[in-house]
């Protein structure tokens, strides 16, 4: 139940706030959700609270992993795709992380 576990980890945050093992698995909750956003935004501050932490790398690692995540989900939503005659837009998130989906 990821809704247990996210209230979980999020007490678990609040004790320990500059663990970057807590917070990946929290913002990873999020995505596995598809709470995109929400596992941007506690990546993306995680790398910022736990830059002391030596496992902060890893935030980054599953940032981009949700970046990649969020461009699919849009992809396959429809909500990326051209209308008649138009060329499909590019978000820089796409860009970064999958060029080639820019050139679609």
């Amino acid at each position: 139940n990821y809704e247990a576990a996210i209230l979980a980890l999020t007490r678990a945050k609040l004790l320990k706030p500059t663990s970057a093992v807590t917070i990946r698995n929290l913002g990873t909750a999020y995505a596995l959700m598809g709470r995109y956003p929400e596992a941007e935004t506690v990546l993306r501050n995680g790398q910022k609270e736990a830059a002391g932490d030596e496992a902060v790398g890893t935030l980054a690692e599953a940032l981009k992993t949700v970046q990649a995540n969020t461009a699919g989900s849009l992809l396959d939503g429809g909500k990326l795709g051209p209308a008649a005659g138009e060329k499909r837009p590019c978000l820089p998130v796409m860009a970064a992380i999958a060029p080639w989906i820019c050139a679609l």
